[in-house]
């Protein structure tokens, strides 16, 4: 709630950053699209970390970096140093905290996942229906300056969450999704999996050694930086194409819906509402779509394709709103379930594809694959509106 709810409600200050320095869309939207960057590039590497130090001090150094460049935002005068506090800071800020806290969910609990995940994400959803408002509020009464100030001092609230996290409970490495160790007699033929190999004749036993000892190396390589799963595991591989393309619609919603509406001549706290309206329908499906997918009369997969579909679908009904108050909240209300449900399963999915032991640093790829779609999309679609 605190972090993905608080970040979610953030494009509120879009508005904001336009009138106060005076900039375009597209440029005010590239504040959005670096924070998104440095939230999501160094994932693949807070994976690794996390497998090894675990999500409890990533977690407080996260919380720590957010209140940090959110304060410090509140005092910038050029749009650089914004970019630097309130792009790179809080960006970063939040990648050492959304990764680790959703892989720690599933390394305590297997038997229900996709519930418990699901209302792990439910603290999102109420934050976007909190925040949103409030934040405005703010905005309205302080002034963006004095709004972010305080919402540096929510954020440390993080804090206190972090130290109360437990290590999970050891995972025997045995099974065949898991990496397991890696010892010196291995043959590594699994980790070079991306390129043809050829067995050259054996000429001496000390060539035999060294060549093995540099393929282990190799091999040890693209098992620490997870770079193996893409080789050996095409489900996993699909999963972060689609993210991907995610990514790009759902971000740029997100961030330029509110703006949408403002410009559409809804008065800026009912287009508020709209990012409430969103949070509120993404809270419900956050909270159910688990109770199908313990049921078994449906994959995690299907539904998950079922609603990245549906998505997609309403929001291109959007332009025939026109304006309308009522139409757009209907769409709202469409698109939160929709997101309320791919979000939350999207984890279930890797875990299921990758098992438990490679789930951390499979989530960090996972999670760069999907960044790197929402840095496009709202700078994509700032141009978008410019042209």
């Amino acid at each position: 709630m605190l972090n993905d709810g608080s970040y979610a409600s953030m494009s509120v200050f879009l508005v904001a950053f336009l009138a106060y320095f005076d900039i375009r869309t597209g440029t005010a939207a590239g504040i959005i699209s670096c924070r998104e960057a440095m939230a999501i590039i160094p994932a693949p590497f807070i994976g690794v970390l996390n497998k090894k130090y675990g999500s409890k001090p990533l977690v407080l150094l996260g919380g720590l970096l957010c209140s940090i460049g959110l304060f410090a935002s509140s005092f910038v005068n050029n749009l650089a140093l914004l970019y630097l506090t309130f792009g790179v800071m809080e960006g970063l800020g939040n990648s050492l905290i959304y990764g680790p806290s959703i892989v720690i969910v599933g390394q305590h609990i297997q038997k229900r996942h996709a519930l418990a995940n699901g209302m792990s994400y439910a603290g999102a959803a109420l934050g976007m229906i909190v925040f949103s408002p409030i934040y405005q509020l703010l905005i309205t009464e302080y002034g963006w300056r004095g709004a972010l100030m305080i919402v540096s001092a929510i954020n440390m609230n993080i804090v206190v969450c972090g130290m109360l996290m437990r290590s999970p409970p050891k995972v025997d490495n045995m099974g065949p999704n898991n990496e397991g160790s890696i010892s010196e007699d291995v043959h590594i033929d699994t980790g070079n999996m991306c390129s043809q190999q050829t067995q050259l004749p054996i000429i001496s036993q000390n060539r035999k050694l060294g060549q093995s000892g540099t393929r282990t190396k190799q091999s040890q390589i693209y098992n620490v930086l997870g770079l193996n799963l893409f080789c050996q595991n095409s489900a996993f591989c699909v999963l972060c194409i689609s993210v991907f393309f995610m990514g790009i619609g759902h971000l740029l919603t997100i961030v330029h819906y509110v703006n949408h509406a403002v410009t559409m001549g809804i008065p800026k706290m009912n287009a508020s509402i709209l990012m409430s309206m969103i949070g509120i329908s993404s809270l419900v499906g956050r909270c159910t779509h688990g109770l199908f997918a313990n049921l078994r009369y449906f994959t995690p997969m299907s539904v998950y394709v079922f609603s990245t579909t549906g998505a997609g679908t309403v929001l291109m009904l959007l332009p025939l709103t026109k304006g309308n108050y009522y139409y757009m909240a209907i769409i709202s209300l469409l698109f939160g379930l929709c997101s309320g449900t791919y979000f939350p399963l999207a984890a279930v999915c890797v875990k299921q594809a990758v098992g438990v032991d490679s789930f951390p640093k499979a989530f960090g790829w996972f999670v760069l694959c999907l960044g790197t779609g929402t840095i496009l999309g709202p700078y994509l679609g700032g141009m978008c509106k410019i042209n």
